[in-house]
């Protein structure tokens, strides 16, 4: 082990709950493997072209719910790229653990 980096450990949660005992998970345990330059630059490729995407004006925007579809659609693959890329948005950061975390719950 590097002396350089520090680990973190989760955290043991205590009391008589079903979760007593067990680790809790926080926002530095990360699942996934390690992006290679190829995919990082491919994510920020796609996260600047749906980013731009969102505010550009088009023929769509003046029907309020086909508007709205295509640009949280985009928002949404920016959310995916920023996570992918491992960039963490304090507000939103939650929101997308749960939704992960029901994901995973239902495989």
């Amino acid at each position: 082990m590097n002396s350089d980096h520090d680990v973190i450990e989760p955290e043991i949660v205590s009391g008589d709950g079903p979760t007593a005992g067990k680790k809790k998970d926080g926002p530095e345990q990360i699942d996934e493997a390690p992006l290679g330059p190829f995919s990082k630059v491919l994510w920020v490729v796609v996260a600047i072209v749906c980013g731009v995407y969102i505010f550009i004006p088009e023929f769509t925007d003046a029907i309020p719910l086909i508007g709205w579809l295509d640009e949280a659609t985009a928002a949404g693959i920016v959310l995916l790229a920023l996570q992918k890329l491992r960039v963490r948005i304090p507000l939103i950061q939650p929101v997308l653990d749960w939704f992960v975390g029901r994901k995973k719950k239902a495989k």
